[in-house]
């Protein structure tokens, strides 16, 4: 809206959208309160809570030394896309390299501050996480 805010959070009966009869805003310290308040009303601790989300397994950020040039980054990051474009549900080429899955989601780019790419991946399942880490590693290495 003019006044800063976001008229379409208010017209779509957001719960988190904050403000007055005719002012609605966005704000990061409004929307912190209103989720404590939420927390605050479940029938269960925020520890259980915490424990009904699903699982995700990280591969956390592995670090693997690069050869020479952009140009190796370049294709390896074309053969990667090559390799799993057609199970992809979306792909980025915002950061790197980003493709989401079904059941998980890989990232791969180059380090701005040392001579190394960065992979990290993030699966539902263990074992889907450790497949996928292995193939990739295969295809980078």
């Amino acid at each position: 809206s003019a006044e800063g805010g976001s008229a379409s959070r208010r017209r779509r009966g957001s719960p988190l959208a904050a403000g007055g009869k005719d002012f609605y805003f966005d704000s990061g310290i409004m929307t912190a309160i209103k989720i404590i308040n939420a927390v605050s009303r479940l029938p269960y601790s925020l520890a259980n809570f915490v424990d009904l989300l699903p699982q995700h397994y990280q591969s956390g950020e592995i670090s693997v030394k690069r050869q020479a040039s952009g140009v190796r980054l370049r294709e390896l990051l074309e053969k990667i896309e090559k390799n799993y474009r057609k199970d992809a549900l979306k792909i980025s080429h915002t950061d790197g390299l980003t493709m989401e899955f079904e059941d998980w989601w890989l990232n791969i780019r180059l380090s701005n501050t040392e001579l190394v790419i960065r992979l990290n991946i993030e699966a539902e399942s263990k074992g889907v996480l450790q497949k996928e880490k292995k193939k990739l590693l295969t295809i980078i290495n």
